[in-house]
């Protein structure tokens, strides 16, 4: 008799745990939970506009030196291509004063996070501070090192030939380098 009571009670021992452990189960009864929503997120564009304050050095062929200080404004028209404007002035160290006016076109070359190099073409108008405005025309390379989103360490190096606007025999190489630094906007 106790072999019977205990038979009749085990099957709804069964039973009455069997709910219990299969409601624990997610989706057991009624519709699974819905899953989480994705957020997508939007990009931020990047900087088009870079505005700049450089100093360097420039160099003439005819063995004239001097400091130099640059204002610099650049709009990215993509990803790769750059326009520049330039306004320096010289200090050359026999203590004339010159100025350079230009623009240029700019290719950034493969980068990474922590460095981008470009390549320049540019001219412009240079008074060495004599007697002949020259015309130039430039190329150079640059280095960009990112400080974050919105500020960046420039370094470039530039060869140019300028011509005299007055007598065209006169041409001469000159050289220039400086460190700028970019603020994006």
């Amino acid at each position: 008799m106790s072999r019977l009571i205990l038979a009749s009670l085990l099957p709804s021992v069964l039973v009455i745990t069997l709910p219990a452990v299969a409601s624990a189960q997610p989706g057991a009864y009624g519709p699974p939970p819905p899953p989480p929503q994705q957020v997508a997120r939007r990009q931020a564009p990047a900087p088009r506009i870079s505005l700049g304050l450089g100093i360097g050095h420039h160099w003439q062929e005819s063995e004239r030196d001097g400091g130099e200080a640059s204002l610099l404004a650049r709009l990215a028209l993509s990803p790769t291509f750059f326009l520049g404007a330039e306004l320096s002035q010289v200090s050359f160290d026999d203590g004339a004063e010159g100025g350079r006016l230009g623009a240029e076109l700019g290719v950034r070359l493969r980068g990474s996070r922590l460095a981008n190099t470009y390549l320049t073409l540019g001219a412009g108008s240079f008074d060495a501070g004599d007697d002949f405005d020259r015309n130039y025309i430039e190329a150079g390379i640059g280095l960009e090192l990112p400080l974050g989103r919105h500020l960046a360490l420039v370094g470039e190096a530039r060869v140019a030939s300028n011509e005299s606007a007055l007598a065209d025999d006169q041409r001469e190489l000159s050289a220039r380098w400086r460190g700028v630094l970019m603020v994006r906007f």
